[in-house]
């Protein structure tokens, strides 16, 4: 069966239509071509943050203190954020499954939650525990990176070519 061919414009339809997608796979391409979608998201986002900011660097330094603080730009980013993160995760734990690495790696991504109440929270930013916690999140960040590059894996086929259907 050839791979489906994946581009710029049908990697969202594809990347909404898996949203709570945890069991297929996902092929390079489409994992690439929305990671492009999300980097164009975010940085609007973040500059629609900014624009809808009194605040200057704070929404982008600290956007949960900022949401909490009734800032409409960073309530805005935050949204839009939790919007894709289900589906970005989902997306995630397919690619690592068509990587042939395992697909709970695919979790990792629900680090980054973490590190956006982190960086709101100056209580941390003394801490050696925090230092830790930042360090194991971008290690955490930088496997997924790596195995998302690696190329799809052989799927397994049963006796008469179908392909071996996981539980």
């Amino acid at each position: 069966m050839a791979a489906k061919k994946v581009g710029f414009w049908k990697a969202p339809v594809l990347f909404f239509k898996g949203y709570f997608d945890f069991k297929g796979r996902s092929g390079r391409r489409e994992y690439w071509w929305m990671a492009a979608w999300e980097l164009i998201l975010v940085f609007g986002l973040l500059v629609g943050a900014q624009m809808g900011s009194s605040a200057g660097l704070d929404v982008m330094a600290a956007p949960v203190k900022s949401a909490l603080r009734g800032n409409l730009g960073a309530i805005i980013f935050i949204l839009g954020y939790a919007f894709i993160l289900i589906p970005q995760t989902a997306q995630t734990v397919r690619r690592m499954r068509d990587a042939g690495v395992n697909p709970a790696i695919g979790y990792l991504n629900l680090l980054l939650v973490l590190n956006l109440f982190l960086n709101s929270y100056s209580m941390f930013d003394d801490s050696g525990l925090y230092s830790i916690l930042q360090v194991a999140i971008e290690v955490a960040q930088l496997y997924i990176f790596i195995c998302a590059l690696k190329p799809s894996a052989a799927v397994p086929l049963q006796k008469h070519g179908a392909p071996v259907q996981h539980a």
